[in-house]
């Protein structure tokens, strides 16, 4: 059970800071010689060996490698974590005999030969060691910021001690990725809320780890040429900006929201996104809004204990994205498991949650 501070406790307050939070100091990054090392001594040790001893070895080697990328990001937070969280989304090397399937029964097309190419071409495919370890520890299992730093930035943006904003508020972050992380808190007024935190001195470093991120993907690929991830690099400078100041992001929910629950739409009422509370408008470090309970939409367990019909959630997940890309060409484009939840609506369907909506495509 999370900590929780509530204004009749007693005990330590952190101080209110008027000033925005400043960047902690630099950390090291590893160079990317821990990587291409282990790799090229895997391949000298096992250039005799059998091939499904070189299978096994290489493998190991991946594992290694993605626990080491894993430590790094966390280490550096962040960018770090963004491009992990980018890694985490890649189709893993088993899946794409699903998407092949898929592809073919859409376009009733015959079944392809064993020498046909795979499709649909993964030019970003990684090692399943590495996607699998992203998967697992950078979508809202990230390290979390103290509380220190995270009350300090609430009382900056919002220019009042949380003494005076919430009646309670968690220590614990229900959630924590690669640009904020979430409390539950309760407000003066009563009202249950989600408050997301940036963290502390994200905006003053990413500039800087950007182009430190930059440099270590030139130099891995000057070791492999075949191993290109500038695309990431690319990906993170061109939406990063507007993924850092929240208000645009309440901007964009704002926008959702309204999209798909328009008359015509075949999922009016049943998808929900969060709204800023009225009285704590969103600022650009920190966005206060309703608390929704869901289940997260890749839980199986969790969405039959809350009675959600599986089929009926899938088909609601891709109605909606549907309804995005084809009819009103605004798409969230950040829709991991953990930014989809679902619950049990009132006339027994399933609804979706739809949260983080900082990236949207046009």
């Amino acid at each position: 059970m999370s900590q929780e501070w509530t204004g009749e406790e007693g005990g330590e307050k952190s101080p209110t800071a008027r000033e925005p939070p400043a960047r902690p100091p630099p950390r090291p990054v590893p160079p990317p010689t821990l990587l291409t090392t282990d790799y090229k001594r895997t391949a000298a040790a096992t250039a005799a060996a059998s091939e499904a001893d070189q299978a096994a070895a290489l493998a190991a080697a991946h594992a290694r490698g993605a626990a080491r990328v894993r430590d790094l990001c966390h280490a550096n937070g962040g960018v770090y974590v963004k491009l992990g969280q980018h890694v985490a989304t890649l189709v893993r090397a088993g899946e794409e005999k699903v998407c092949r399937a898929l592809a073919r029964a859409r376009r009733a097309d015959p079944p392809p030969s064993p020498s046909a190419p795979p499709f649909p071409r993964q030019d970003h495919l990684l090692p399943s060691e590495y996607v699998s370890e992203m998967r697992a520890t950078m979508l809202n299992a990230c390290p979390p910021s103290p509380y220190a730093d995270v009350a300090a930035t609430v009382e900056a943006e919002l220019g009042a001690p949380i003494t005076s904003l919430f009646a309670s508020f968690d220590r614990a972050p229900v959630a924590s990725a690669s640009l904020a992380q979430v409390h539950r808190a309760v407000t003066v007024g009563g009202d249950a809320v989600a408050v997301k935190v940036q963290h502390r001195g994200l905006r003053e470093a990413c500039a800087a780890d950007v182009a430190t991120v930059a440099a270590l993907v030139a130099a891995a690929r000057l070791a492999f040429p075949s191993f290109d991830l500038s695309w990431l690099v690319a990906e993170v400078k061109a939406n990063l900006p507007a993924e850092l100041d929240f208000r645009r992001e309440a901007a964009n929910a704002a926008r959702c929201s309204a999209n798909l629950a328009r008359g015509a739409s075949r999922v009016a009422g049943r998808v929900s996104v969060p709204r800023p509370h009225p009285a704590l408008p969103p600022t650009p470090r920190v966005h206060v809004m309703e608390w929704v309970d869901g289940v997260p939409v890749n839980d199986g367990a969790g969405l039959d204990a809350a009675g959600v019909n599986r089929a009926d959630a899938a088909a609601l997940v891709a109605r909606a994205f549907a309804e995005m890309t084809f009819r009103h060409g605004f798409v969230h484009a950040d829709p991991h498991a953990g930014n989809l939840l679902v619950r049990r609506g009132g006339d027994g369907r399933a609804e979706l949650v739809l949260l983080d909506h900082g990236l949207y495509r046009e």
